[in-house]
């Protein structure tokens, strides 16, 4: 017959607190390759969290921001290993100021939200386009067929398309129509002149066939279609435009 010993005080306590020390040693010592949170997330408070090149080089960083010892709010950074910055977007409620930029290769901002203003783009820069005001300087047209007055090509960078027109008929009662072709083919509904006045007409944003960066010919077309006389036409912009 044998006779066990009783569990010494505090034994269970003891285990747990060995476990927990040795989980957190685990955790501190750079082995752990591999985790998931399933639930209840990850919170930073003032931190930051990295990642890094296989160099050691920084590739991420994700928390707070400073530039040179002063606070530059909190956000996210993507970097090449030299250091020239691919991504940045941050937000500083010191100044309630937001900026998401994207760089080039030799670290250009190539495009970027205006901060100061808090309002549109800092870059690029977008042109205009000036035409003439006058309908008298504008080609004209005097078949009943159509005719192409105007040409433009480019690459295909936005699912739709707005085209910019103006019509005017020369000759009292007379009717003049526009259309516009994409690769040869009507795009958008023909349309016509209001009586004797100048009239502008607007196509689209309507979409465009092609895969992205493919070649696009656009060509604005015009032709009397009742009354004589000619017809005048201008156009202002063609515009590339999201779905």
């Amino acid at each position: 017959m044998t006779q066990e010993g009783g569990t010494p005080p505090n034994f269970w306590d003891r285990v747990e607190q060995i476990a927990k020390k040795v989980v957190n040693d685990y955790v501190r010592s750079g082995l752990l390759n591999s985790a998931s949170i399933s639930s209840g997330g990850l919170t930073l408070k003032g931190g930051a969290l990295k990642v890094l090149y296989a160099t050691g080089d920084l590739a991420v960083y994700f928390g707070r921001l400073v530039s040179g010892s002063s606070y530059a709010g909190t956000g996210l950074l993507i970097q090449e290993p030299n250091g020239t910055d691919i991504a940045s977007f941050s937000y500083n409620e010191e100044t309630g100021t937001h900026t998401a930029n994207l760089h080039d290769g030799q670290n250009n901002l190539i495009v970027g939200n205006d901060s100061a203003s808090g309002q549109g783009l800092a870059r690029p820069y977008v042109p205009f386009v000036f035409y003439r005001s006058r309908s008298n300087d504008w080609p004209t047209v005097s078949s009943t067929t159509f005719e192409t007055v105007y040409r433009a090509r480019g690459p295909k960078q936005h699912p739709k398309l707005y085209v910019e027109t103006w019509l005017h008929a020369t000759a009292a009662g007379a009717v003049a129509e526009i259309q516009v072709l994409v690769n040869g083919s009507v795009w958008g509904v023909p349309q016509q002149s209001n009586g004797a006045f100048v009239t502008g007409l607007n196509f689209g944003p309507l979409a465009v066939d092609g895969s992205h960066m493919s070649t696009l010919a656009i060509e604005v077309q015009a032709r009397i279609v009742s009354g004589g006389g000619t017809a005048e036409v201008g156009v202002g912009r063609i515009e590339g435009r999201q779905s």
